[in-house]
């Protein structure tokens, strides 16, 4: 009984330590080896990595009232993150509010292997590696989740610009955010945005956009993502990345580089992009696949192209290595080359599953399903597509105009995972926004949901707050295009999209300058949930997208419940797994599941974003982006 006894007193003095919640009180980067009243990020982070238990990082709500950066000291280098120091999560306030910046000096976090990290609502900035350095703003060796936050203007001159995802057990998750304004640059590069070799890539309901990958004088692959190894894209944008080969090599994958592994690409939007070299071959403009295995079902492949001093080959797409396609729209590519064979859109080899739009199969003899449409360089086909903008969801798509031949044209059992073979990794019964797939699947990343075609989808745009400034941008680009509204009305203080059937002047093609923006804008002065439908024209062919855009009053929000389901990709319920609900002040709770499946969140406040994430043994789930505005009581989470 003694020796009982001590033992209870050994393990009640000397167990686990307790979690802890460190919050940073200054923007100033010092490291005294204390996180007391006057804690660095620095500081907050020693000391997660001093404990065993699972720590949190917040910052000071007075302190963080506004947009702030935190400049690390190129003295005391980067932020390392231990590995066997149980899981940290830093918290900001907000990615437009909170970055963290490398001075371009520095990069900004390190990962450890058998770490874990989460960032929340930052942006990480202004990373900078040298010489045979990977990761400019975050190099991941352990396992690293960013939602909700930004990675931009952040360089290598090596590999991965903005994230390096290294070594067989680095995992790697980004959900609901922007990599952006990265370049990797140097001899060899590879990543603009993210590099991933040998790791897990899970990308969903985020931005890649803008990165580069430039050799100095060899090859460059990958401007916005690099994938050798298991890789995961959905509902996502992947636009305007560049990579350029240098004077002894090829530039391949201006969008996507995929060389090793399984990837699949699914509910996603690749346009844009470009491939290059000084000397040799561009190839793939939007994507490039020599070895490796890629699953495109349901993406939007346009507007990607290729250019060189010797071949430029795949437009849209260049496939070496098997690449498995289904209901996927590659139109509107080019290879600035000449003969066409060497495939503006599509070059070499596919397994066309069915439900395609090819706009010229010049290049590539695979799309031979009888559900397949396919045009030629002499005779091509238009997929009549609107121009790329915010039409509800998180990231930005195309929309299909009427007339389209991608409407109710692809194969619809991905929506329920009932195809014959080569079922995609999960059910595709929503676009990329989020919008359900009505009737007969569209072919593409966006389905024609409106009231026109028997749909009920509204985009809900970010909430304005009374008597507050607000700014969201509809279309980056819409010249040659009309916009105006068919119902509804804008808040009142709120401009941007005037009525099409009233002598109003209304915004077409004649009143914009080359690349002149949709915005809506101003100052809204009185609260509601407004409706409103937008009827974009282009070419002589419509759409209608209805919006939805509340006017709030500063959070005052009544409280809501949050429930759901979680599951294997089979449907079998998963008993006693911890899903864990992050709020947008960074605060968190966790429940368990039932042995049904079931879990529950009561009373959490309305009219936020909040993150959901759940850990199951031998089980990966992607997080779940979810606005409150009333109870949901079906979220149900579904693992990959």
């Amino acid at each position: 009984m003694r020796y009982l006894l001590t033992a209870l007193v050994l393990f009640f003095c000397f167990g686990p330590a307790a979690a802890a919640t460190l919050t940073v009180t200054k923007l100033a980067d010092t490291n005294d080896g204390v996180c007391d009243a006057d804690c660095s990020l620095r500081e907050a982070i020693a000391a997660a990595n001093s404990s065993a238990a699972d720590d949190t990082i917040v910052f000071d709500a007075a302190v963080f009232a506004g947009s702030q950066k935190i400049t690390l000291a190129s003295a005391l280098g980067q932020l390392s993150v231990a590995g066997a120091s149980g899981t940290l999560a830093i918290n900001g306030p907000g990615a437009t509010r909170l970055a963290i910046s490398g001075g371009n000096l520095v990069r900004v976090f390190n990962v450890a292997a058998g770490a874990n990290l989460s960032l929340d609502r930052l942006t990480v900035t202004e990373g900078k590696v040298t010489g045979s350095g990977n990761g400019g703003g975050i190099l991941n060796s352990g396992t690293l989740t960013v939602t909700r936050s930004t990675v931009s203007a952040n360089s290598s001159d090596f590999l991965g610009g903005g994230i390096s995802n290294s070594g067989a057990a680095a995992r790697l998750t980004v959900a609901g955010s922007t990599i952006s304004g990265n370049t990797a640059s140097g001899l060899g590069v590879n990543g603009g945005g993210i590099y991933n070799s040998a790791g897990t890539l899970l990308v969903t309901n985020s931005t890649i956009s803008n990165n580069t990958a430039a050799a100095a004088g060899s090859n460059a692959a990958g401007g916005g993502l690099y994938i050798n190894g298991p890789g995961t894209v959905t509902n996502s944008a992947i636009f305007g990345n560049t990579v350029i080969g240098g004077d002894s090599g090829n530039g391949q994958g201006g969008g996507v580089f995929i060389v090793g592994g399984t990837s699949n690409l699914a509910n996603t939007t690749i346009s844009g992009n470009f491939a290059s070299s000084t000397v040799f071959y561009g190839l793939g403009g939007g994507i490039s696949v020599p070895a490796g295995t890629l699953n495109i079902t349901n993406c939007t492949v346009t507007g990607n192209s290729t250019a060189g001093n010797v071949i430029n080959s795949g437009g849209g797409i260049y496939a070496v290595g098997p690449v498995n396609i289904r209901n996927t729209i590659v139109a509107g590519n080019s290879n600035n080359s000449v003969p066409a064979s060497n495939g503006p859109d599509v070059r070499l080899s596919f397994v066309s599953l069915g439900g395609n739009l090819i706009g010229k199969t010049d290049g590539s003899t695979s799309f031979t399903q009888p559900t397949d449409r396919t045009g030629t360089a002499a005779a091509p086909l238009d997929p009549r597509l609107g121009p790329l903008g915010l039409y509800g969801g998180l990231t930005m798509t195309f929309p299909l105009l009427a007339g389209s031949q991608a409407i109710d044209n692809g194969n619809s059992c991905v929506a329920d995972l009932s195809c014959a073979a080569n079922n995609p990794a999960v059910a595709l019964a929503s676009d990329q926004r989020g919008a359900a797939r009505v009737g007969a699947v569209d072919i593409g990343a966006f389905e024609a949901n409106n009231t026109l075609n028997g749909g009920a989808f509204r985009g809900r745009l970010p909430d304005a707050l009374l008597n507050q400034s607000y700014s969201q941008t509809l279309i980056p680009d819409a010249t040659g295009t009309t916009v105006c509204l068919t119902s509804g009305a804008l808040p009142a203080g709120i401009s941007g999209v005037a009525p099409c059937l009233t002598g109003l002047p209304k915004q077409d093609a004649a009143d914009f300058a080359p690349a002149a923006p949709v915005t809506l804008a101003g100052t809204p002065t009185v609260t509601g949930n407004y409706n409103f439908t937008v009827q974009v024209t282009q070419g002589g062919n419509t759409t209608q997208i209805n919006y939805l855009l509340p006017v709030t009053l500063v959070p005052t929000a009544a409280a809501v419940d949050v429930g759901g389901r979680v599951a294997t990709n089979t449907g079998r319920a998963v008993a006693n797994a911890t899903v864990t609900l992050t709020k947008a002040n960074g605060e968190t709770l966790s429940v368990r599941t039932n042995s049904f499946g079931y879990y529950k969140f009561a009373g959490i406040e309305s009219g936020q974003t909040v993150i959901l994430t759940v850990r199951a043994k031998g089980l990966e789930f992607a997080p779940q982006l979810a606005s409150l505005t009333d109870t949901l009581a079906d979220l149900d989470l579904t693992a990959l």
